[in-house]
C-alpha cells in the first residue's frame, strides 16, 4: 500500500512540475519578447535623447573654458546641483549648490 501510494505521488509531482515548467517557460518567453519589442520601439527616442545630452554636455564644457562662459553656465550648474541635493549629493560636495558659492568659485 505505501509503495503504490509513493509511486502515485511521485508521478503526480513529476506531472505537476512539468506542467508548471511549461507555463513558466511560456511566460518567461513572452516577457522577454515584450521587453525586446519595447526596447526596439524606443531605440530611436533613446538615441536622440543621448545625442542631445552629449551635445548639451559638450556645449556646457566648452563654455566652462572662459570666464564669461562660467557665468553663462551658472543657472545650469545651479539646477544640476539642486537636483543632486534632492537625490542626495551627487559628487559629495553639497555645499557648492548655491549660485552665490558658484559665483565665488568662478571669481576666485
Amino acid at each position: 500500500m505505501h509503495d503504490s501510494h509513493r509511486r502515485q505521488w511521485e508521478s503526480l509531482k513529476r506531472t505537476y512540475a512539468e506542467g508548471k515548467a511549461k507555463i513558466y517557460g511560456f511566460g518567461d518567453t513572452r516577457r522577454q519578447q515584450t521587453a525586446d519589442a519595447v526596447k526596439e520601439a524606443h531605440k530611436p527616442e533613446w538615441a536622440a535623447l543621448f545625442r542631445r545630452q552629449r551635445e548639451e554636455m559638450k556645449a556646457f564644457e566648452a563654455r566652462q573654458r572662459s570666464p564669461l562662459g562660467l557665468l553663462k553656465n551658472l543657472p545650469a550648474s545651479d539646477s544640476i546641483s539642486q537636483r543632486c541635493d534632492e537625490v542626495g549629493a551627487c559628487w559629495g560636495d553639497a555645499d557648492r549648490s548655491s549660485t552665490s558659492s558658484s559665483l565665488a568659485l568662478c571669481v576666485s
